[in-house]
């Protein structure tokens, strides 16, 4: 009677120990791996563009002010450019924050099928190039007018 529940005993431990055995093959891993990389070089090349919205911001807050009574259309651009680039700001850390909730491991997790986990990517990769899109327009926008009128 004891042998039976050590040997009982023994095989619950080892299925428990052992865990979930994953649903993807290792090449279906690799693909999403190789995928999930491309995706976040996305990312790595729009971060760096955070600190020259946050100085072309400044600049144009500045321009923004010393044009808010001037009968031309600069304050308004200013304040357009200044939309843009928080917008875009505001884009980035928001799919950062998105993306921190969503690691791989949790998207194969919940994910039914490698297809599904592929879509996930795909989706994401296409929303940091529309991130990085709105970041560079913004900035281009911005310092258009700031060259414009004289302040870098």
């Amino acid at each position: 009677m004891m042998n039976r529940f050590l040997v009982t005993l023994a095989i619950i431990f080892t299925v428990f120990s052992c865990g979930e055995s994953s649903k993807f093959s290792n090449a279906e891993q690799t693909e999403q791996d190789k995928a999930w990389e491309v995706m976040m070089e996305g990312h790595d090349r729009a971060m760096p563009l955070i600190s020259d919205m946050h100085q072309a911001a400044k600049a144009v807050e500045e321009i923004a002010e010393n044009h808010a009574v001037v009968a031309d259309n600069t304050h308004p651009r200013a304040m357009q450019a200044l939309e843009a680039l928080k917008n875009a700001d505001d884009a980035m850390f928001d799919w950062m924050d998105h993306i921190s909730q969503n690691p791989i491991d949790s998207v194969r997790t919940r994910s039914a099928s490698h297809q599904e986990v592929m879509e996930f990517i795909a989706t994401e990769q296409k929303s940091i190039d529309q991130v990085e899109e709105a970041m560079n327009n913004s900035l281009k926008q911005a310092k258009a007018l700031i060259m414009e009128k004289g302040e870098l």
